[in-house]
């Protein structure tokens, strides 16, 4: 969906949470570990307009090749309100070095932290770091890289942007959705 006050939109599904799997080892205070896996009460009707975006495998440690984006539905300076059209930025990804530089707080193993010209401010946090799939797959559209953990405070800390790595919780996911494999 990319219009939150469209009244009809066929991008649009209502479901019903089953379940919601919280990493065991997360710490609010400190967002490690920020990660968890919501299961629908019902599967997913895929159409034109609604696919899968899909996990990278635990091989795909480095955003290759495209430009990397984030999503969200934040405001895009502090004290406004949050949008009412799905926003997106490309992001650069930064090294493990620079982040660790640029990160007040320290970089944990499983973040990476990236840097946007534009959009990220409040409210975006859960929001997706997605690379156009390179499998060339119509199964497979998208990757998902990331979720937004913090965003950099609308520019004024100088902190980059930092996201759960998907690829580091690759057997963590793999165990809970398939529990008997």
């Amino acid at each position: 969906m990319n219009f939150l006050n469209e009244t009809a939109d066929d991008a649009t599904l209502t479901m019903r949470i089953n379940q919601v799997d919280i990493h065991e080892n997360y710490d609010q205070e400190k967002k490690v570990n920020n990660i968890a896996i919501v299961t629908l009460e019902s599967p997913v009707k895929f159409t034109d307009r609604i696919s899968t975006v899909c996990l990278p495998k635990a091989c795909h440690q480095g955003l290759h090749s495209g430009s990397p984006q984030t999503l969200g539905w934040g405001n895009a300076k502090e004290g406004e309100r949050n949008s009412d059209v799905l926003r997106q930025v490309d992001v650069n990804i930064g090294s493990k070095n620079w982040c660790a530089e640029h990160l007040r707080g320290g970089l944990a193993d499983h973040w990476m932290c990236a840097q946007t010209k534009q959009i990220l401010c409040q409210n975006d946090d859960g929001g997706p770091l997605i690379l156009r799939s390179f499998l060339e797959s119509q199964d497979c559209p998208w990757v998902q890289f990331g979720i937004l953990i913090h965003g950099s405070g609308c520019f004024e800390n100088g902190e980059p942007d930092v996201y759960t790595r998907l690829t580091s919780f690759s057997t963590w996911i793999d165990d809970k959705v398939n529990p008997w494999q």
